[in-house]
């Protein structure tokens, strides 16, 4: 889940001409907010940016980290709407 949150902020951003690096949800933001491009996200991802972006390497290298699939969930569901928004604004 938090790849596909960092995937959509790149791809929001390359679609305004800016190109991100990076695995940080917040950072990512932050240089989207910075640079000045129109990325409307939702409350939710940004409110929960951190423990998104924790998502990546402790679940990938920490297997028993627990995750509350209502949290996956809850992230998914924004996502997906989000998505459904197309064009940033």
């Amino acid at each position: 889940m938090q790849q596909a949150v960092e995937k959509t902020i790149k791809l929001k951003a390359e679609l305004e001409g800016l190109t991100l690096w990076g695995h940080d949800i917040d950072v990512l933001l932050k240089r989207c907010d910075d640079s000045g491009i129109g990325i409307d996200v939702p409350k939710y991802i940004r409110d929960k940016a951190d423990i998104i972006t924790h998502w990546e390497a402790e679940c990938r290298y920490y297997p028993i980290t627990v995750v509350r699939k209502d949290s996956i969930k809850k992230t998914y569901d924004v996502l997906v709407e989000w998505l459904g928004q197309g064009k940033t604004k």
